[in-house]
């Protein structure tokens, strides 16, 4: 979308998608971009929650009526509604969001055993195995490889055990985790107590 928004030469691109923008990191990513994706939500709701990392920042009236990428993404991350963005993203707010990290490395990971693999993911982790191309969950189901985007995001799911599971492992509307090709580890977002490890 970027190539179309040169090739048209607009600093903020509006366009309807029916794929490619699953995930709210997706979404993000477009905003952060100058492009807003009007997307038909698989649920039938109008609304995406999406989420930038919060860095505190005085933003200028300046950025905020810019519509450069790096001005966009400077107010979104203050928990600034940027002018361009008025009447399309509301409600911004800032939360705490605690993330468990792991002191499992992905080197630690590639020399475990699936049953190894299996047992760290009940600590409270996605760990993914790239011999088998899946991934164990929290609940120590398996998640099956269901994309590929461009830069290299892998996605895994398994919609029916996460129907199933009480426990909100992830927060991505599609039941799915996703993993960048060379990291191995990473702490589920839900709900689920986790403790730490002594």
């Amino acid at each position: 979308m970027t190539e179309v928004k040169n090739d048209y030469n607009v600093e903020i691109l509006k366009t309807t998608a029916d794929k490619g923008y699953e995930c709210p990191e997706d979404h993000a990513e477009a905003l952060a971009s100058g492009i807003v994706s009007n997307v038909i939500q698989r649920d039938g709701s109008c609304r995406e929650v999406v989420e930038f990392e919060y860095l505190a920042a005085e933003i200028t009236d300046e950025q905020k009526s810019s519509n450069k990428p790096e001005d966009l993404t400077a107010c979104l991350q203050a928990g600034v509604i940027p002018d361009a963005y008025k009447g399309i993203l509301t409600d911004a707010e800032k939360t705490e969001v605690r993330r468990r990290m792991t002191s499992t490395s992905d080197s630690d990971i590639l020399q475990m055993s699936p049953e190894e693999m299996r047992k760290e993911a009940l600590e409270g982790f996605f760990v993914r195995d790239t011999e088998r191309n899946l991934v164990y969950c929290p609940q120590a189901e398996i998640l099956r490889q269901k994309s590929v985007k461009r830069n290299g995001y892998i996605r895994y799911c398994n919609k029916l055990a996460c129907k199933r599971c009480k426990n909100k492992c992830t927060t991505s509307k599609f039941k799915e985790a996703g993993f960048y090709k060379d990291i191995l580890i990473k702490p589920a977002d839900g709900r689920r107590n986790h403790e730490p490890k002594d």
